[in-house]
């Protein structure tokens, strides 16, 4: 029987944080492991912009599987709602959901929209991430003072 190798690398559409709201933008996010390393790739739509970026997995404060509604649904229902259009943007917010994954670090954070078909993979990523970030994190043996002393005598 085979073993299953851990999952180093995802892709997915990209997210921005906008105040306290997470978006969906249009662009793609490709988040890799390399050895003490999280490598972030992301290209806006016809690669009008594009940045690399790399962070050290000791530096990473939280990861996080989110899932939530589409607000922007709700508030376009509500602002059309004098029109009977309006409502089936109201019935779409409490029906459709999207999922996200959710890294931060103290100056970055990185969203990364999937779909539930992939779900599997990114707690997978998520999970062997937080396995390198927990390892990485592990202190280094000082040495004994008392054995770096010279000699007397």
């Amino acid at each position: 029987m085979a073993t299953q190798q851990p999952l180093t690398k995802i892709r997915g559409r990209l997210g921005k944080s906008v105040g306290a709201l997470i978006v969906p933008t249009w662009g793609t996010i490709t988040l890799e492991l390399q050895s003490h390393l999280l490598y972030s790739q992301q290209e806006t739509i016809f690669a009008l912009e594009s940045a690399k970026s790399y962070t050290l997995l000791n530096k990473i404060d939280s990861v996080d599987i989110v899932s939530g509604r589409i607000w922007w649904l709700l508030w376009l229902g509500l602002i059309t709602s004098l029109f009977m259009f309006g409502i089936l943007f109201i019935i779409a917010f409490f029906f459709l959901k999207q999922e996200w994954l959710l890294i931060t670090s103290g100056r970055s954070t990185y969203v990364l929209f999937f779909r539930r078909n992939n779900h599997e993979n990114i707690k997978q990523f998520a999970q062997n991430l937080l396995t390198q970030i927990r390892l990485n994190s592990v202190p280094r043996t000082q040495p004994n003072p008392k054995n770096l002393s010279p000699k007397k005598g």
